[in-house]
C-alpha cells in the first residue's frame, strides 16, 4: 500500500512510459519485487490483463532475493485494500481510476496502450 501512496513517483513513471521515444524501456527496483511488482501490477492492469495474471505475475517476483510474495500475505492484502478504495468495477478500472487520481491523464493511458498493445 505505501507505493500507491507515493502519487508523484507512480505519476513520474506513467509520464516516461507514455512516450514512444522512451523505448524500449527496461524497469526495475533494487530487490525486484515491491516497487517494481507494484509499477508492472499498474501497468497491467491499466492495459486490462486479467485479474489471475496480474496475481500471478506478482507471485514471480518471489523470485526476488526478498523471498515469498504471495497474494496471501498481509502485504498483498494491505495493497489491494488500497487499491480497491478507488473506483471501478474491475481491477482494471480501479488501477485506472487510481492512475488518473495521480495526475495520469486519459491520454498518457490511451499512448500507453496504443504503444504496448497490439
Amino acid at each position: 500500500a505505501e507505493y500507491l501512496s507515493d502519487r508523484e513517483t507512480n505519476k513520474k513513471i506513467f509520464d516516461i512510459l507514455s512516450e514512444p521515444d522512451n523505448y524500449p524501456i527496461y524497469f526495475h527496483c533494487w530487490g525486484g519485487a515491491d516497487r517494481t511488482g507494484t509499477i508492472a501490477f499498474l501497468l497491467n492492469a491499466v492495459l486490462n490483463v486479467p485479474l489471475c495474471d496480474l496475481i500471478n505475475d506478482y507471485e514471480a517476483t518471489s523470485l526476488s532475493i526478498w523471498g515469498i510474495r504471495s497474494r496471501n500475505t498481509s502485504l498483498f492484502d494491505e495493497f489491494w485494500k488500497a487499491l480497491d478504495l478507488y473506483e471501478g468495477d474491475t481491477v482494471n478500472e480501479k488501477a485506472t481510476s487510481f492512475m488518473l487520481s495521480s495526475g495520469v491523464t486519459k491520454e498518457q493511458i490511451e499512448r500507453i496502450k496504443e504503444i504496448l498493445l497490439e
